[in-house]
């Protein structure tokens, strides 16, 4: 039965992609920091990460920022299309809402300082949303830059302005 036992932790083991286990050990999460005003006010630092990835024929760009132990907000700026989905190059960048060309980047603040089960979401979705991404380095699996951006709580209305954002995120692995 020992002999079982261990063929099966080796046999698992073995297929456990090499960058799983580097993600799980690794030191560099990548840095994020912003400010909130409006509805919700703080300042808010944590980590950045970033993917380019297919699903179910949706290609998303997305660089995800969050902060740990524990977790009291989550923040998305992503673009989606049927487009191959890529890294973007350094530049300037719409953050508004999607208008279906792939061109716009969306942004998703949830507050989950509160905990998941109250969690308020804040979206550019809305027609009256602005904001830019400006990427200024794009290489060797890493991407910095700035962000700005407002957006509505689609249950309230009520409305945060996204300032002095800057991350500068890793390439996510699995």
């Amino acid at each position: 039965m020992k002999t079982l036992f261990v063929l099966c932790i080796v046999t698992v083991s073995a297929f456990l992609p090499v960058s799983l286990l580097h993600a799980q050990t690794g030191t560099d999460y990548g840095t994020s920091t912003f400010t909130v005003n409006g509805a919700l006010s703080g300042s808010f630092q944590g980590t950045a990460d970033f993917v380019a990835a297919e699903n179910f024929g949706v290609n998303t760009f997305e660089i995800s920022m969050n902060d740990r132990s524990p977790q009291t907000f989550s923040l998305q700026i992503m673009r989606q299309s049927s487009e191959p989905a890529e890294v973007p190059v350094a530049g300037a960048y719409t953050i508004g809402m999607n208008d279906g060309t792939g061109s716009a980047f969306t942004a998703i603040f949830v507050d989950t300082s509160e905990g998941f089960a109250h969690a308020a979401e804040y979206t550019t979705l809305f027609d009256d949303a602005t904001g830019e991404l400006v990427i200024e380095l794009s290489e060797n699996g890493r991407l910095s830059g700035f962000f700005r951006f407002t957006a509505t709580n689609l249950e309230t209305g009520d409305r945060i302005e996204v300032s002095e954002g800057s991350f500068s995120a890793v390439e996510r692995r699995y």
